[in-house]
């Protein structure tokens, strides 16, 4: 699958983090859930900051949303 777009990449994310999240629920593993997803976003920020300091990076991702 190829994707095309921040929108497409965002409707993907989002749909696998809602489905992974209803799993977590119904098995009564929340904490562990969230636990993956906050050690995900500080190795990602810590990547991001490697390469901020190594070249220069772009603005922040912004989605549009209705309403």
């Amino acid at each position: 699958m190829l994707l095309q777009g921040p929108k497409q990449k965002y409707e993907l994310g989002m749909g696998y983090a809602k489905k992974a999240l209803d799993l977590a629920i119904r098995a009564n593993r929340v904490e562990e859930f969230v636990s993956h997803l906050k050690n995900f976003i500080e190795v990602t920020k810590t990547d991001l900051f490697s390469m901020q300091n190594s070249t220069s990076v772009e603005d922040p991702l912004h989605i549009p949303h209705k309403g």
